[in-house]
């Protein structure tokens, strides 16, 4: 299922789980090249995707909020394993045996994490952006 969010664009999920953060210097090269700010609108994904989805811009969406990040860093995520939500003490545990879980799928600068999720790990989905008649003949263009 897909959703417009005038002045984004159309919104296409491709994956659900955590959004956390990292911290690193000022100025640290990430993986694209690019320097690590800790409130740059900037994200880091998994590595397996990390060749897919370099310099594109993408949507976190958590609770009815959306922003707009750009890919520029990642990290090894599904190597981390699955966390579960321990509803008693409110925080993500990582799952155990045949728990269900989700993976984190992405990881923002801390200040930015801070500004946007309040610093807390938080269930998002993370989206393709797509502009509509953009495109090369007037058809859909992934951003």
């Amino acid at each position: 299922m897909y959703v417009h969010v005038p002045g984004i664009g159309i919104l296409v999920p491709f994956l659900m789980g955590l959004a956390t953060w990292y911290e690193a210097a000022p100025g640290a090269v990430t993986r694209s090249g690019t320097l690590y700010s800790p409130s740059a609108m900037a994200c880091a994904v998994d590595q397996t995707y990390y060749p897919y989805l370099v310099g594109r811009k993408m949507a976190i969406v958590w609770e009815k909020q959306v922003f707009v990040v750009e890919v520029n860093d990642s990290g090894a995520f599904l190597d981390a394993g699955l966390f579960t939500w321990n509803q008693e003490d409110q925080l993500w545990y990582e799952a155990q045996g045949e728990e269900i879980g989700c993976p984190v799928v992405v990881d923002l600068p801390e200040e930015t994490h801070k500004a946007l999720l309040g610093g807390e790990t938080r269930l998002v989905e993370l989206c393709f952006i797509v502009e509509v008649g953009m495109g090369r003949g007037g058809g859909m263009e992934v951003l």
